[in-house]
């Protein structure tokens, strides 16, 4: 639908658990779907479908988080951080949704929120999923997610844990929480929350990278941007299942073409990346694959070039070496040495043409 000031509002189902309690839908209507705990009861010792413990099971507690839109609940369950086995600890997959996957539109948010007390402030849970993309892994990386730590996930806060994108014929994600790493107090399980459902993403508009992407260059380049008021640009990478954030350009945007710089990981080589837009309005463009594959080291080449300076960037080597030539056809041994710089990425000051001539430029790294 859309407001009176011409924005576009999409759908959003909210799906909220509470851990240990079936579950049955408070209230549902064309925008909200809400799901809410039965009525308090006994605390059981395992939880109830849809959560499931993987590994020892954790101990109750009375503490509850108060998150907006918590449903009542007895209590929780928590493990001292500082005595849970590696690998262990809980899942959960969504039940009362019905769009099915076709691997980019179907998509959900997840969120956690925990009791304040004793809640840990160092540990590092992974996160893996049996039926769903993992991407958009704001706090830490799948392997290593610090959403859980209570900076995020104390109450009343939700904490976003990632982002599930359902496999193609898939409905109902799955989401798995396993522990890593941290001794300080207590990781809880007590609310998981899914936002979405359908697809809430902004098309994409002319927004792209520009090639080649390599490792030995420390930003990516894109173009077709035509909106200075985004708050970011966004450039993630996807490894098998696994989608990651690894850019991020939040000041200076500008219209056209814009440099984000970005954080290669050790699997990056071969990973497909793309390129999105966080819009003023909250709205992220779509993630839509296969994206551009990363190479290795790229050779040197302009990225622009106004009336007295040139820009340049990649290639790799301890030199950068301005070359300039009246004839773009001749052999490169017969270009002139302009200039010398030793930055990977930088700009040579170049000299005034005169009307009616023309000098070429090229770059070579050594």
């Amino acid at each position: 639908m859309n407001t009176a000031a011409g924005k576009s509002i999409f759908s959003i189902h909210i799906i909220v658990a509470a851990l240990g309690l079936l579950l049955s839908p408070a209230s549902v209507s064309a925008d909200q779907w809400v799901y809410a705990a039965w009525p308090i009861g006994p605390e059981p010792v395992l939880p109830a479908p849809p959560f499931y413990w993987i590994g020892q099971p954790w101990p109750p507690s009375i503490g509850v988080s108060t998150a907006p839109g918590a449903p009542p609940q007895a209590g929780c369950y928590y493990h001292n951080c500082n005595n849970l086995i590696v690998g262990d600890g809980y899942g959960i997959n969504l039940v009362g949704d019905t769009l099915v996957g076709d691997g980019t539109t179907v998509r959900y948010q997840v969120e956690v929120s925990f009791p304040s007390a004793n809640c840990s402030t160092d540990v590092v849970m992974s996160l893996s999923s049996t039926n769903a993309f993992i991407g958009g892994v704001i706090h830490g990386t799948a392997s290593a997610c610090t959403a859980f730590r209570s900076a995020f996930a104390a109450s009343p806060a939700w904490s976003t844990v990632c982002y599930l994108t359902n496999y193609v014929g898939t409905r109902h994600p799955n989401i798995e929480f396993r522990y890593v790493s941290g001794v300080n107090n207590r990781i809880y399980a007590d609310l998981v929350r899914f936002n979405g459902g359908i697809c809430c993403c902004l098309p994409p508009g002319n927004l792209a990278l520009q090639t080649p992407v390599c490792t030995n260059v420390s930003y990516v380049t894109v173009t077709g941007e035509t909106n200075t008021t985004d708050q970011a640009l966004l450039v993630y990478q996807r490894v098998n299942l696994t989608e990651t954030l690894i850019g991020t350009l939040t000041s200076g945007i500008v219209v056209g073409t814009n440099l984000v710089p970005v954080t290669w990981r050790a699997d990056s080589l071969g990973a497909q990346v793309i390129v999105s837009r966080l819009a003023a309005s909250g709205g992220e463009t779509c993630h839509t694959y296969p994206g551009l594959v990363v190479g290795g080291a790229c050779g040197a080449r302009i990225t622009g070039l106004t009336v007295n300076t040139l820009q340049y960037a990649g290639g790799c080597g301890a030199r950068f070496i301005l070359l300039r030539s009246a004839d773009p056809c001749a052999a490169r041994c017969n270009w002139q040495r302009a200039d010398t710089n030793s930055a990977c990425a930088g700009c040579f000051t170049i000299p005034t043409v005169a009307a009616g001539s023309s000098v070429f430029y090229c770059i070579q790294s050594e």
